[in-house]
């Protein structure tokens, strides 16, 4: 009986993947330290970029501004936290460890798609330097006791979660697009130097795209990258209205349909090149 429940049990594919997820969650629970150090990666770039602001907007005091040093504290804290949550680094597994060395053989073996068994082994990784970001978040609140505005209405709150969420399908399906091209290319430290230049200067790392110049901003607005941290920021900072966070899950649900199958032409195309024995 408990054998055919145990069969019943693994068959179905939700719990199949879940505990995939859990063996993944183990191994990056192990290496938790790895986990901190990635997270105060993610933290420093928002805290050199505070420290900036506060000056200049204390230095500007009798000018008008966009925004506020509470809203510029509120942005870089929770882009720490969209950061730790949001960006996945799934590309250079992809890249290095399964193409590189070879180690895509078994995936290929695997009864699951390689896109899904690759986020099972992100997802843990994304879930605590999270909870990272959140324990600093926290923090700072506690002691300095700076006004942090947020979003209140429910239907606004329903609204961002699902931003987030498309926000890291994004991200993750162009990671992964971006390490499948090392099956056609020797040497992906290049790929992998513009990916950062390019994410620091569209994903609003820097400083919010509003104060971007006129051009610049909306061509950070066209790209996908906008839609993997700076919305969801301004999102749940309230900076959006419902009208317009209705706007940005319309243009993510195109982009992750767009990537999706961008993947999936890649994927396709790319896997006649592996050669099962690394590059």
């Amino acid at each position: 009986m408990l054998a055919t429940k145990r069969a019943v049990e693994f068959s179905l594919p939700g719990m199949r993947y879940f505990r995939i997820f859990l063996l993944h969650f183990q191994d990056v629970f192990q290496n938790r330290g790895r986990s901190f150090i990635y997270f105060l990666m993610a933290l420093l770039n928002p805290a050199l970029q505070l420290l900036f602001w506060s000056g200049a907007i204390a230095s500007n005091a009798g000018i008008e501004s966009y925004w506020s040093f509470s809203d510029m504290a509120s942005y870089y804290l929770l882009l720490t936290i969209a950061t730790s949550f949001l960006v996945v680094h799934i590309e250079q597994d992809v890249a290095f460890l399964d193409i590189k060395e070879g180690r895509l053989s078994k995936f290929l073996l695997h009864p699951f798609p390689y896109f899904i068994s690759k986020f099972m082994e992100e997802l843990p990784w994304r879930i605590i330097q999270g909870l990272f970001g959140l324990g600093a978040f926290m923090l700072f609140i506690i002691i300095t006791r700076i006004s942090i505005s947020f979003i209140s209405n429910p239907l606004q709150i329903i609204v961002a979660l699902v931003i987030c969420l498309l926000a890291l399908g994004i991200s993750y399906t162009l990671k992964m697009i971006l390490g499948l091209l090392a099956l056609w290319t020797t040497d992906f430290w290049g790929i992998l130097s513009i990916e950062e230049v390019i994410f620091l200067i569209f994903g609003g790392f820097v400083m919010p795209l509003t104060y971007y110049p006129e051009l610049l901003e909306k061509v950070s607005y066209f790209l996908p990258i906008a839609y993997i941290v700076y919305f969801p920021v301004i999102a749940v900072q309230g900076k959006l209205t419902i009208n317009e966070m209705y706007q940005v899950v319309i243009v993510q649900l195109i982009w992750v349909g767009v990537l999706y199958g961008l993947y999936r032409l890649i994927w396709h195309r790319g896997i006649r090149k592996y050669t099962g024995v690394g590059q």
